[in-house]
């Protein structure tokens, strides 16, 4: 007869046993799961794939980890970003990387750290954000300069290289407020019907922001707001110079503390060009009609585009349903805070 301690001890046995056969049946289920969500992924079945995605994440985190939990997790966040970039959502994307990190960085080889850092670069990159890529793979390109110099280090160098050789001309200039002195911090964006850069003024309120991919003689729109302040918008046309100098832009300050302001400009693009491929924004709206409704109380603003496309809305704090009557996008506006708004409401051009 086997005494009280053998008996312990082999239902011990028994119970690690009965977990780790337990552990590698849902191991291969969630495996599984994995690709059959994979193939929604290649058929471009976004929407259900990102649901299931959400599923099998919150299954995973209840599961017994170890090393093939971790990596099957962070596949699920990596393959859920990629769905939500080709849906066009790229914040929500990056956020799903960053939250990986945040919570398997410390349990995952040093390798695949990097090449998700890397990713976070590529969704910028693909979605035309190249002010954001830039410094995403300077970032991953000088953490791993001196442990992978020859992989890591290099290919986010090489991407870093392949975003500045698409560049079509530097532009430069200074921001100023009201009481004509310097104004740092202010966010300056560059717009040219495709592809948005992106800077921040210096102590001087100087800038130089990169503008990409641009055909001559086509038009790119800058911007720049800072928080408390009415953005300034500018037209200007690429003339197919590599340095262009942007007049002095001197922001006012909102009205009061509580306002908030929506402004954009309205533009059609032109593209095509089977031998020289075109890229740029073609021509602006001249007094197109935008509506701003505020939410949930049904109150409609009604404003029209200068003649160079530009528009302005001074509002309160609260959301916004904004609308060319063609397409609807909801807006949180917070105190004191600008949002900018691109509206294809002008007549595109394809070239042949």
């Amino acid at each position: 007869m086997l005494s009280v301690k053998q008996t312990s001890i082999t239902k011990v046995i028994l119970l690690i046993s009965l977990v780790s056969a337990m552990s590698v049946y849902c191991e291969s289920e969630q495996q599984r799961a994995y690709y059959e969500i994979k193939e929604l992924y290649d058929k471009s079945e976004y929407i259900e794939c990102i649901d299931k995605c959400q599923n099998l994440i919150r299954l995973q985190e209840e599961t017994i980890f170890n090393k093939k939990n971790y990596r099957l997790l962070a596949w699920m966040y990596e393959l859920q970003a990629d769905c939500l970039a080709q849906k066009g959502n790229i914040n929500q994307a990056v956020e799903a990387i960053q939250v990986l990190l945040l919570k398997l960085e410390q349990f995952l080889p040093g390798e695949h750290v990097a090449r998700i850092k890397l990713k976070i670069g590529h969704i910028y990159k693909s979605a035309g954000l190249y002010s954001k890529a830039l410094a995403n793979f300077k970032k991953v390109e000088q953490e791993y300069e001196s442990i992978f110099p020859d992989r890591f280090a290099k290919y986010a160098h090489e991407n870093y290289n392949d975003i500045l050789n698409r560049e079509a001309a530097v532009i430069s200039g200074k921001v100023f407020h009201e009481e004509n002195m310097s104004l740092s911090g202010a966010i300056v964006k560059v717009f040219n019907g495709f592809q948005e850069s992106e800077a921040k003024t210096s102590q001087d309120g100087s800038y130089s922001i990169p503008l990409f991919s641009s055909t001559p003689h086509t038009k790119f729109s800058l911007c720049v707001y800072k928080q408390g302040y009415m953005p300034e918008i500018v037209n200007k046309t690429f003339n197919g110079v590599s340095k262009i100098m942007i007049e002095e832009i001197q922001l006012k300050k909102l009205p009061n503390n509580d306002a908030s302001v929506i402004a954009g400009v309205v533009f059609g693009t032109i593209s095509g060009g089977k031998r020289k491929p075109h890229c740029g924004i073609a021509n602006f709206g001249k007094k197109y009609e935008i509506k701003i409704e505020r939410l949930p109380k049904k109150e409609t603003i009604s404003t029209l585009s200068d003649d160079d496309g530009i528009y302005a809305v001074v509002l309160t704090p609260g959301h916004y349903l904004i609308s060319d009557g063609k397409r609807e996008k909801i807006i949180k506006l917070n105190r004191g805070e600008a949002q900018i708004v691109y509206i294809t409401g002008a007549a595109c051009i394809m070239v042949d």
